[in-house]
């Protein structure tokens, strides 16, 4: 559930009266609020606990706060924040916080709306201004580079994290970051050389060595991108996602042993992955060898890729339709066809069914 922390510049008063418990007013008409301070003046620090319930929709309600040391004082919570106040003439300026818990979703959007998008609009205008005074903080500019990955600003993200980069070259994390970004807007040249230099600083990045596989693998360089995927495999041989990467270059590449292998092996290892079922059965229906050819394994496996995709992959129904045709069994692929074309229409995939259809062309006019 979201919550959210707010602070506010408060006035305290200090009582004599030990443990007395003082009622308060909420002027915020949410479900749940749990507010927690720990706050020091200087002479004496004040631990306070509190909690206050009230109904959705009323707008003030009466809750009890009863501090932990020899001090008592009233509170008031307001959407600007903690009001304390007193009898006592003596008063303290402090600063204190309180957490905000909503007790349902629906709060919590409204919460959300209320003080995090305001918030971060505040702190996004003031980071941006400071790099603009600052053009050397590196700090800042991470900062706003994060806040703009995660909200899909991935040109502005680039940007910043170019410049810090540029700021502190052995920021790895930040080079990791950088790169995959341009991967994702397809600069794969750029991207490329800020993960061999990442490498370079970390080269026991399993991890790592993938991504820069996949770069390498985008740019189709296949025998560099195998190399990579190896590399991260010998570091952590239990990564499955690395070998059916690899499975797949290899696949391409005609070397259909190793591949069929490493496919194998993640079937053992994660008998739910369609992805290994659906190229194992591929390779078991179109080996470059034709003695090594198994099309009725190839269809069994191929069956329970799409049982495990839920017949919503088009790229294993291909491979099904393929084995379904090295054993000379199209009634099985029509049948599982049909029963796909039925699922895609009811539920409105339209892009599915007419691939669905496309396949199901060749095999009709073959009876």
């Amino acid at each position: 559930m979201w919550s959210c922390w707010r602070s506010c510049r408060t006035r305290i008063t200090w009582a004599r009266t030990c443990g007395r418990r003082l009622s308060c007013r909420t002027s915020v008409g949410f479900s749940y609020f749990v507010f927690w301070t720990g706050i020091s003046t200087g002479r004496r620090s004040i631990g306070l606990w509190s909690r206050s319930r009230c109904r959705r929709g009323r707008r003030c309600t009466r809750g009890s706060f009863m501090t932990t040391r020899r001090t008592t004082f009233a509170i008031r919570v307001t959407r600007r924040g903690v009001c304390c106040s007193g009898r006592n003439p003596r008063m303290r300026w402090v600063t204190c916080g309180f957490k905000v818990l909503p007790r349902s979703a629906a709060d919590a959007r409204v919460l959300r709306a209320r003080y995090t998008d305001k918030d971060q609009r505040v702190w996004v205008a003031g980071w941006q201004a400071r790099v603009r005074a600052m053009l050397e903080d590196y700090k800042t500019r991470h900062r706003l580079a994060s806040f703009y990955a995660k909200r899909g600003r991935i040109d502005g993200a680039v940007e910043q994290w170019r410049e810090v980069v540029k700021l502190k070259p052995a920021l790895t994390d930040v080079r990791i970051n950088l790169a995959r970004l341009l991967a994702h807007q397809r600069q794969f040249d750029e991207a490329l050389r800020h993960y061999q230099i990442a490498l370079d600083e970390a080269p026991d990045d399993a991890a790592l060595h993938r991504q820069t596989g996949l770069t390498h693998w985008s740019l189709g360089n296949l025998d560099a991108a195998a190399a990579r995927f190896r590399a991260a495999l010998a570091i952590d041989d239990t990564l499955d996602a690395v070998r059916l990467n690899l499975a797949s270059v290899l696949t391409i590449q005609e070397a259909h042993d190793e591949a069929l292998a490493h496919l194998m092996t993640v079937i053992e290892h994660e008998p739910t992955s369609a992805a290994a079922h659906n190229g194992a059965a591929w390779i078991l229906a179109a080996h470059v060898d034709e003695a090594k050819r198994d099309p009725a394994r190839a269809v069994v496996l191929a069956l329970t890729a799409c049982e495990l995709s839920a017949s919503r992959n088009a790229s294993v129904l291909a491979t099904l339709v393929a084995a379904c045709e090295a054993a000379g069994d199209a009634a099985t692929a029509e049948r599982v066809l049909n029963e796909a074309l039925a699922a895609a229409r009811a539920r409105g995939d339209e892009r599915l069914a007419e691939r669905i259809t496309e396949m199901l062309g060749p095999l009709k006019s073959a009876e």
